[in-house]
């Protein structure tokens, strides 16, 4: 999807954060983080945020896999802190900080 800068620009003002290439804000968890794939940002080297977006996608893929065994395994969520739990950890592993929610 090509990002039709003058419209940007006249939305949120010159000189705003968002990468010219994807249209991401570089933000936690705000903008989709699947606008900067890894193809996407390999080809294209002027995204401002793709290191940061390729995180949040492994993240959300890595938590989504664990929950979904999990479920398998449990037959349902019995307990919200061992989701919390996992989520933690994988955010450690990826970003390597511990988030602060």
């Amino acid at each position: 999807m090509k990002i039709n800068t003058k419209r940007k620009n006249d939305i949120y003002g010159l000189g705003d954060p968002y990468c010219e290439s994807c249209g991401s804000c570089g933000e936690s968890e705000c903008c989709s983080s699947f606008m900067c794939l890894k193809k996407s940002v390999e080809k294209n080297k002027t995204c401002q945020y793709g290191e940061i977006n390729l995180k949040e996608v492994r993240l959300y893929y890595n938590l989504g896999k664990k929950l979904y065994d999990l479920i398998l395994e449990k037959g349902n969520i019995e307990n919200v802190r061992v989701i919390n739990k996992i989520y933690d950890e994988l955010y450690e592993e990826i970003y390597g900080e511990k988030n602060d929610r």
